[in-house]
């Protein structure tokens, strides 16, 4: 098999969906399930076995990510027929695919460039700028607080705090699972017996900024990370926020790099490619984020590009300065999300910065079924419509701005895309569907932004059950 071969890129077959929650075999033709793997180019470059160890389950594709001494610099496509790849043709094909990509991050941790790779990998003359970085850091460690904040998922929250317990960083972190509005006592359980050394609190209002609200209110961390119950950090992760705040003292928020845990499942595979073919990826580049850049004419109203909320990290004195986290927005809320793009937007209006930081990897599963997917595109709708309605009721002199963009993003909503990708035939009913689902949550937005804020009113006026007694 050729290299051409090899790193083909895998594609959805044309599919007549019929419904949401298809699985591979309602489909005409099976869809192939994708082994997620990584090579630190650094090192002697191994094997690539396309079988899942645990399970033993075989891939006949794979996503592979590629780093540089921990920091990752792309991602490749690769597809075999013999289920593994060995070292010889798997160090050709990264620097076929990524040779410019490792000349480029080569310049950039103060390398020279090569002019090729073998299977031993590259012999680096001198360790790389962000190694020397990272041990900088260790030796004089900020300290940090990781907030998880959860409701009802102990058997996700397990997994997301040992790969917390296992994170390269000193000893100066601490973890506060935020339990909001629980059914059970299931996850103050779990932390007792199997996590006594995080510190759990109850948030009995529901709503994910509350319980934000509240871990931010006991975190004594110069540094605020979160990230979700159902996500799985890098080992690297609060070194690389770290590295992002210490690059500039105008940064008060860092972000990171978000991939998927799997894609196993048709709405995974198919959800990622629109991420790949609609630019929805953030890419392996350091960048920064100011109120003086003109990124496009919906900036800085247009801060999902920035980062999501699942891997974002505040200094505390101006995450608290900006009010922490608005409790109109969010999951639990009618608004659905949109709380963290709030969070950017108040950052970067304020004057401060903020920096993306793609060695700062949390990994999170895709949606598993088109009907999840679809709930979760309507959600995401309605919180960034409900997020734009706050922004120019606090800030009226962006709305003629916002009033001109309207119209463009309207239109690129409205176009059948899949006809604009030729890679994926047959698919212009489930776009159909989807941005059916996006419109909607934007149109609902803006009233499920005030209907959050009268509940709000609502409760906090209404006596409590003692007041009434």
């Amino acid at each position: 098999m050729s290299l051409s071969e090899l790193a083909a890129p895998f594609t959805l077959p044309a599919i007549d969906i019929a419904a949401y929650n298809i699985n591979p075999a309602d489909a005409a033709e099976p869809i192939e399930p994708v082994l997620l793997m990584e090579v630190d180019v650094a090192r002697p470059i191994p094997c690539a076995l396309f079988i899942d160890l645990l399970t033993g389950q075989r891939y006949p594709c794979g996503l592979l990510l590629v780093r540089l001494s921990g920091t990752p610099i792309g991602l490749l496509e690769l597809r075999t027929t013999d289920f593994q790849i060995d070292a010889l043709r798997l160090a050709a094909l990264i620097w076929a695919r990524l040779g410019s990509a490792i000349n480029a991050a080569l310049i950039e941790e103060g390398l020279p460039p090569v002019t090729g790779m073998s299977a031993l990998g590259l012999t680096l003359p001198a360790p790389p700028r962000s190694v020397q970085e990272r041990a900088q850091i260790k030796a004089g460690a900020p300290l940090m607080s990781v907030i998880v904040c959860t409701r009802d998922r102990p058997e996700s929250l397990a997994l997301c705090l040992q790969s917390l317990r296992q994170l390269d960083y000193p000893a100066g972190y601490e973890i506060i699972v935020v339990d909001n509005a629980p059914s059970s006592d299931q996850t103050e359980r779990l932390i007792h017996d199997c996590f006594d050394d995080v510190i759990y609190v109850r948030e009995d209002r529901p709503g994910l900024s509350h319980a934000r609200n509240r871990g931010l209110a006991l975190a004594a961390g110069e540094i605020i990370a979160f990230t979700d119950d159902d996500a799985i950090v890098d080992s690297g992760w609060l070194i690389e926020l770290a590295r992002g705040f210490l690059a500039d003292e105008k940064v008060a928020c860092v972000t990171g790099l978000t991939l998927p845990t799997e894609l196993d499942t048709p709405a995974q595979i198919w959800f990622q490619q629109q991420r790949d073919l609609n630019g929805m990826e953030r890419g392996f580049a350091r960048q920064r984020f100011s109120l003086s850049q003109r990124r496009d004419p919906l900036y800085p109203l247009r801060v999902s590009m920035i980062g999501a909320g699942m891997n974002m990290a505040f200094r505390a004195d101006a995450l608290r300065a900006i009010g922490g986290f608005d409790p109109a927005l969010g999951i639990g809320s009618v608004t659905h999300s949109g709380e963290d793009l709030a969070a950017y937007f108040e950052v970067i209006t304020r004057g401060y910065q903020i920096a993306y930081e793609p060695g700062a990897i949390v990994y999170h599963a895709h949606r598993e079924t088109f009907e999840a997917l679809r709930k979760s595109l309507y959600g995401r709708s309605v919180g960034f419509a409900a997020y734009l309605t706050r922004s120019v009721i606090r800030r009226p002199r962006l709305l003629p701005g916002l009033m001109r963009v309207l119209p463009r993003v309207a239109r690129s909503l409205l176009a059948p895309r899949a006809r604009l990708h030729p890679a994926m035939p047959g698919h212009t009913r489930l776009y159909e569907r989807m941005i059916n689902a996006e419109l909607r949550g934007l149109i609902y937005g803006p009233i499920a932004y005030f209907l959050s804020r009268w509940a709000l009113r609502r409760a906090f006026f209404s006596p409590s059950p003692t007041q009434n007694g």
